[in-house]
């Protein structure tokens, strides 16, 4: 059974969030407590912009990196052999 705590103010927290919230900020100032909530918030906000970004680059180096198949570099490796007279060994 999940037990509440009423603090002063009406205020009713189960012992659960209660220990959560004191694990996290135990022995820290409000002041100290509200600047790391707020150091929290715009952290996550520039996950979530970065991440958009982070997705388009990956799509894009991604493409760049499919531009030349690899039946088409098959294809380049048999005209060079043919243009130079070597066999393929002889290109690595």
């Amino acid at each position: 059974m999940n037990e509440l705590l009423v603090f002063a103010g009406g205020t009713e927290l189960s012992q659960a969030t209660f220990s959560k919230y004191k694990s996290r900020y135990g022995g820290m100032e409000p002041s100290d407590a509200k600047k790391l909530r707020a150091l929290e918030v715009g952290n996550s906000r520039l996950k979530a912009s970065c991440g958009t970004d982070a997705r388009q680059c990956d799509a894009q180096e991604r493409e760049r990196k499919r531009m030349v198949t690899p039946d088409a570099k098959r294809k380049a490796v048999e005209y060079l052999m043919g243009i130079h007279q070597v066999n393929q060994r002889c290109i690595a």
